[in-house]
Order: C-alpha cells, then structure tokens, then sequence
C-alpha cells in the first residue's frame, strides 16, 4: 500500500480562497495544533495573498503568525511557503536584496520549505529567486504553473504536456539543487488526461528520487479525479483542506480524498477519526466568518472565464466593499480576452490580479480605453517573458497609455537598479515614520509599503470577513492591544480607548494637542454647543493676510475605495496639486490631489472609512485674494499656459525658495503629479506637471533661489514619444 503525502492547505490557501484571508490567526491556531495530532505533518502556513492580507485586513504581524503556527503545529511539523518568484508576496518584481532579506526572515520564523513559482514561467526569474532561497538554508519547490487556456482561444495547445516537461528541462539545467517540484493548477480546469501524462513525463525526466505534488482548486469540480490521474502516474504529493475551506474556490477535502482512495492500492496516513474531530473544530473556529458565495460553488464557466481559486473570494470583497457586486460576473467574463490577449501568463497572482485590473478597466470605462499599470507592465516585458507573444495593439496602447517602451532588462536587475526599490529607501521611509529601524518592519515596508507603515505604528486598518459590518469583538480586543497608550496600560494622564461604530481609536491627551492612532492634532474643547461656530462648520484658523472666505468646493471621490492615507485635517489650507489623501481600489493606491487652493471646513470621512465614487471627501473654503489665492491663480495660469502640449517648460509660479524635488531627468510624469515644492510668500506651493510626458532636465536644485517665470522643469509631452 503506497501512502500519499498531505500538504495541508487549509490554513493559507484555504483561507484566502474561501474568506479572502480576512481571518484573525488566533481563531484557527487551536486547528493547527488538532490537524498535527491527527496525522498532518506538512502545512502552507503563510506566502501567497496571506502575507499582505495579514497587513492589510486582519491588523496582524505576517511574522508573529508563522510564530504561532510553528509553536501549534510542533517542532516536527515541516511548514512551506508560497512565493511569487520576482514578487515573492508583492504584485510587482523586487530586488534580490529585498528577496534575501524576506527568505532569511522565512528561515528565522521556522519555515522549512518555500514553493516558488512565477506565473510566465519565465526560467530565468525561478532560477534566480531558487538561488536565493536555497542560499537562506530553505528547500526550495519549484513549482510549473499549468492550465488549460479557454476552449477556442488563441492559447488553445500551447499549454500541453510537452511544454511542461520542456520548462522542466529548463529548469533542471539551472542546476540548483531541488528535491521536490510542484504542478501548480491555480483554477482547476487541467482535464484528468492532460494531468496524467504531465506526471508521466515529469517522473520519467525526474526519476523516482525526486518528490512530485499537483496542486489544483476545485473550481471546476475535477479537482479529486485530477489527484487521482495524478498519482496513478506518479505523483508523491497532493494538496488538500478541511471543511468548510474545502471544494468549490479551495482545494478537495481530505476525507473526500481519504474515501476515494479507498481499495485503489494508495492510503493517507491520517487518523480519520481525529480529522472528522478537527474539522468540527475548524467549522466552530470560523462559525462567526462569512464566506463569499463565489467561492463556495462550483462554478464551470471558469473553463471560459479563467479566475484562479486564491483570488475568488479577495476579487469578490474587493467589488462587493466598492459597491461594485452586481457587476462580478460582467467583469469575471471579461477575463476571457484579457487573458487571451495578454500573452498567455497563468492567471494565478500577481499576474490573475492584473488581469482582474485589466478587466475592471474594460467594464467600466470601454473595451482597451484604459490600462491598468501592472497589465500593461507585463504586456511590455517588466514581468519577464509572457509565454507567447502579447497582442500587438494591445501592447501598443499600453506602451502609449503608460509612456513606458518595452522592457529592456529582466525585472530583478530592473528592480535590482531601482533605489525606490533597495533596503536603504526602505530604511528612510522607518525612520522618517520614527519606527525602529529592524529586519521584520524592513520587509514589512518593502513588501506592503504604507500598509506597513500603519500597521507597526498601530493603525492596521481591520476588515474582517464577518456576517455583519464593522469589527468583531475579538479584533478589537486585538486592536486595544496594539494601540500604544491604550487599555490595560493606560496612564491616568488623558489615556482613553474610544469605539465608534465598531472602529477603534486610541486616543492621547497632551497639553494642547491630542493624539488620535498616532497622529496629533491641536484641539480646544468649550462647555455646551457652539451653534454658530457648528454653523460655519468649524473651519479653523485663518491667516489674518487671508481675506474673506467666499466660496466652498466640494472634493469627491472619483472611484470608489478605503482612506489609507489622510494628509489634510479641518482646518488646514491646500494647495493647487497637494497630495490630500491616498485612496486604495481594486488593489491600486490612488492619489487624490487638490484642484484648487483654500481652506479645509468640512471633512466627513476619516482614515480607514470606506467611500463610493462621487462621495464627498472634504469641503474647502476658496480665498478670493489676497496671497493665498495669488499662489492658486499663478498656478492654474501655468497649467492653462503648458496644456497646449507644445510648451515643454515649466516656470515658477512666484518668487521662492525650492524645498523638495521628488522627481529627477529621465522619469516618467503623470498629468497633476508634482515635480517639486516651492516655498513662497510663506507657503509651500506644488509645481505639477500638467501634461504626460517625461521629464528631459530639472533646471533647478534644492535651496536654490527662483523668480517668477523662471524655467524650472522642461518635459516632453506624451505625444511627443
């Protein structure tokens, strides 16, 4: 009786798929521990959308969470990772200093093994990270990501049983040492047949001293008579789950599979008995979790419509928080030619997520009118090679929509010469943010950015996949916890924990200024209600320079999202192109800047709060003279004067002092993004750049002295490219 070897799924890929991982950890580790006592030895206990997830929705540390598992699953347990090859847990490439620092930090927090994968199947790209990896001590998996391309498609027979074996030749010339290699089937739609003779071939190549595994969703319903192809022809290894995070979007369920095998000659070695108890546990453990209905069916329109199980839930939430449900299905349809046309990558993350994008675009604002950056990235090269040629006037538009040519180096070395991208800017941006600079809060900010941030200063925004809005009990518990000055520790100096509709907030009292979640403002507080102060809506100090406030412009949301950055409070006075607050859609950061100059009076939302598109964002107040309206009419005239697209200079709006400058010669510059900030007449005043293009020369440096009219920035307008 040859026994079959379990990864246990449940508690990474399990979660993401089913509840777009929007789980706290602390509600399934009592599982972890159950399933190793019941026989699993072997468990994915973090990668893929988990790592960023953990930041982004559940306020939770990555790393404390593969802490945790290894203490519940034992010191025996071998616990695996997934990795998005160049993107390791990113949706972009990173430089192979961030992915050393992110693997030994996978060493450190008791992982094992690391499956790597990278969704073109690009050689190059998986050898590269494999290097890495295997020099932080880890075993490496190289993983083939494999599918079967819409029926009638122009990909239809490119992905076959030869091609696989041809990448594994590839790979095997590399000659990185590996012993175990995965098939990686992210939607489930690779018929029986085509698994059997993929197994066949790869045992043939490999020998029998290398362990095989197949990995599947099921999706489309096929995911044990896949398993069972699979190991017929010679497969070591399949990935299972636990119910209720099995079937439909996860992957088959291991008494499922235990059942199937039953008289065929294989076995699990697994206590039945004991896996019935831990999936009753792991039902109660999440009894108070919501799973999204697209994820718990099977769904065999995914044969056309090509949405990889990991992604369903994440994809779901994300429309259904925009307000956007309704129009899943019209845009999971437009993945069909999005997929097609975009070079055949695996539609597995990042690249599922850009075709997601990509779609998105397509619904709601015209077939190919807009590009969304990571798809029009990968069309180009940035990613590595796309397994066939992308559609050329796709790849045209995207080349003119992004003004970026096609790649011309692999995306490590890409990443590798790109300073934003090296541990010395993250370094920066910890200390600038007054985070103890250490290996953990590094790659947190390199993989999560902002995300990063809030989380270790305390400000993890929490959105749990709970049957009612808002955060549960337990979460805010966990919050209380980590907000500094807060709870227990509170000091008896103006320490309080404030919950506002579920939200919460620590909040800090300190002479004349209070501190919300970290970030301080000046307050005064008068007895009863000030109805004439409400009525002119609380607008704050104003410059006594500043004559009257004379008309109120509303500032709106153009896409729905969630606050992730607040840059302006009541009170404060913005600038013509200022940076206001940064929206996060659809897994992109959009940057919200001001079209004109005045003075914040009302602000309804609050960083966290989630907003549709037109809502109202703030209400500013319009000064109308006086300098403050010099400054906004001096630089709206400089937009009005360069939009003609034939006037590549930018001049100075007034007499300054040049502050900051955040681009430099040879970058690319979006339409309202700024160049640089000047100081004048006791005001910072953006210079942004009114066209798209990218910028030939910075005339100027920081310090430097400019008058009015002076050239500053000379670019060359988009159409000029």
């Amino acid at each position: 009786m040859k026994k079959i070897d379990v990864l246990m799924t449940a508690f990474r890929d399990g979660i993401q798929s089913a509840y777009g991982a929007r789980v706290l950890s602390r509600d399934y580790m009592p599982v972890v521990e159950a399933a190793a006592k019941a026989g699993v030895r072997r468990f994915e206990a973090g990668g893929g959308a988990l790592f960023q997830a953990s930041v982004l929705y559940c306020g939770e540390n990555p790393f404390d969470r593969l802490d945790a598992f290894r203490r519940a699953a034992g010191p025996e347990a071998e616990l695996q990772t997934l990795s998005r090859g160049a993107s390791m847990v990113g949706i972009e490439p990173q430089s192979r200093e961030v992915i050393k620092l992110y693997t030994n930090l996978l060493k450190r927090h008791g992982i094992n093994t690391v499956r790597n994968f990278d969704a073109l199947n690009d050689n190059y790209n998986l050898a590269e990270t494999g290097k890495i990896i295997v020099a932080a001590s880890l075993k490496h998996e190289p993983a083939i990501c494999v599918t079967d391309p819409p029926p009638g498609s122009a990909l239809e027979g490119v992905d076959t049983p030869e091609y696989y074996q041809s990448l594994l030749v590839k790979f095997l010339e590399s000659d990185l040492p590996f012993n175990s290699v995965c098939f990686k089937d992210s939607v489930g739609t690779v018929r029986p047949s085509k698994v059997r003779e993929t197994v066949r071939l790869a045992r043939k190549l490999l020998g029998k001293d290398i362990s095989i595994s197949w990995h599947t969703h099921d999706t489309l319903g096929l995911g044990i008579a896949s398993y069972l192809a699979a190991i017929e022809a010679g497969a070591d290894r399949v990935d299972l789950s636990l119910s209720p995070l099995s079937g439909g979007a996860c992957q088959p369920d291991i008494i499922s599979f235990w059942h199937a095998l039953r008289g065929s000659g294989f076995e699990l070695d697994i206590d039945i008995k004991k896996i019935l108890q831990t999936e009753e546990m792991l039902k109660e453990a999440l009894r108070s979790y919501t799973m999204v209905p697209e994820a718990e069916r099977t769904d065999p329109l995914s044969l056309f419509y090509p949405m990889p199980g990991g992604a369903v839930a994440a994809n779901a939430n994300l429309l259904r928080d925009q307000g956007l449900s309704a129009r899943y299905d019209e845009i999971i349809h437009a993945l069909g030619e999005v997929y097609s046309k975009g070079g055949g990558g695996a539609p597995v993350t990042p690249v599922s997520q850009y075709y997601v994008q990509q779609a998105y675009e397509n619904v709601l604002y015209g077939a190919w009118k807009r590009i969304a950056p990571g798809y029009g990235r990968m069309v180009l090269g940035y990613l590595g090679t796309t397994p066939t040629s992308p559609d050329p006037e796709v790849r045209e538009i995207a080349s003119r929509s992004l003004s970026l040519p096609p790649a011309s180096t692999d995306p490590l070395s890409a990443a590798d010469a790109d300073p934003a991208k090296n541990l010395s800017a993250f370094r920066e941006k910890l200390t600038n943010a007054g985070i103890p600079v250490y290996d953990e809060a590094l790659a947190l900010v390199a993989l999560c950015g902002e995300k990063g941030i809030n989380l270790l200063n305390g400000r993890a925004v929490v959105s749990l996949a709970k049957a009612e809005p808002g955060i549960s009990p337990a979460s805010i518990a966990a919050l209380q916890a980590q907000t500094p000055g807060t709870g227990e520790n509170a000091s008896d100096q103006g320490d309080f924990t404030v919950i506002l509709n579920e939200k919460v907030f620590g909040v800090r009292f300190s002479g004349d200024n209070v501190s919300v979640n970290g970030v301080s403002y000046s307050y005064a507080v008068a007895d009863g209600l000030d109805e004439e102060l409400l009525a002119k809506g609380a607008p704050g100090p104003v410059d006594e320079n500043d004559e009257a406030l004379v008309e109120t412009h509303d500032i709106r949301a153009f896409a729905p999202g969630m606050i992730i950055r607040l840059n302006k409070q009541l009170g404060d006075k913005i600038a013509i192109g200022e940076t206001i607050l940064v929206l996060e859609s659809m897994s992109s950061e959009i940057h919200v800047n001001a079209k004109i100059s005045g003075v914040v009076t009302e602000l309804p939302i609050a960083w966290g709060d989630r907003v549709e598109a037109g809502q109202i964002l703030m209400r500013v107040n319009v000064l109308s003279h006086g300098k403050f309206a010099m400054v906004s009419r001096a630089a709206e005239g400089l937009a009005q004067k360069t939009q003609n697209g034939r006037v590549t200079a930018i001049e100075s709006p007034l007499n300054g002092i040049v502050l900051k400058i955040y681009k430099k010669a040879g970058e690319r510059i979006h339409a309202g993004e700024s160049i640089l900030v000047t100081e004048a007449m006791k005001m910072e005043q953006p210079v942004n750049s009114p066209i798209e293009g990218v910028i030939e020369s910075i005339l100027v440096k920081q310090g430097d002295q400019v008058k009015r009219g002076q050239i500053l920035v000379q670019i060359a307008p988009e159409g000029a490219l």
